[in-house]
């Protein structure tokens, strides 16, 4: 994981974002002789992702007995992010509480199946360490394409991948990534 980590940066805007404020209206709870604090804004972040998967389960190819299931190969995403305080983690590891994005990626090693395993394009959602993903597959040189899902908790995932009229894959592995992350105060 370390690795991963010398490739993760993260730049924060040297402007904020607009003021949420609005100056000729009262504030919304005036007293008298005190100071109203104004609240944090929070940021918005836009990450690039990249890393590697690795898994390993139970397949069932069509017509056959269940076989080892594996899977091996690169991922790359787009996400954005938010998180309700600014800059509370300054630092190497800036990431965002709440998160929505798309990953695609290779399991170019994968077994069932034969030759190189599927390409993927899934949506994913990212809350607080823990995630969901779900898209299509596609595996060109078997020629089978179906569904994939994910549930999943901070590099840790449990993976199903359907590809119809093929196989059917069930792997617990884990996602190691490095990012690039661009943070505007909101």
């Amino acid at each position: 994981m370390l690795v991963a980590c010398v490739g993760c940066s993260v730049h924060h805007h040297p402007v904020n974002a607009p003021g949420h404020i609005e100056p000729t209206e009262p504030p919304e709870k005036p007293t008298p002789g005190v100071v109203e604090e104004p609240g944090d804004p929070g940021e918005h972040m836009v990450l690039l992702t990249f890393g590697g998967l690795a898994s390993v389960g139970v397949g069932y190819p069509k017509g056959q007995d269940k076989v080892l299931a594996y899977g091996l190969g690169p991922e790359y995403g787009v996400h954005i992010g938010e998180r309700d305080v600014s800059h509370a983690m300054d630092g190497d590891l800036v990431l965002p509480k709440t998160a929505v994005g798309f990953n695609l990626g290779w399991t170019a090693l994968a077994n069932p199946g034969t030759g190189f395993g599927p390409l993927y394009l899934e949506g994913q959602y990212f809350d607080e360490g823990f995630w969901v993903a779900g898209g299509w597959a596609y595996d060109v040189d078997d020629r089978v394409h179906g569904p994939q899902g994910e549930l999943g908790l901070g590099p840790l995932f449990l993976r199903v991948t359907h590809l119809l009229d093929d196989s059917t894959a069930l792997t617990f592995g884990v996602v190691v990534k490095g990012y690039q992350n661009w943070v505007f105060s909101r």
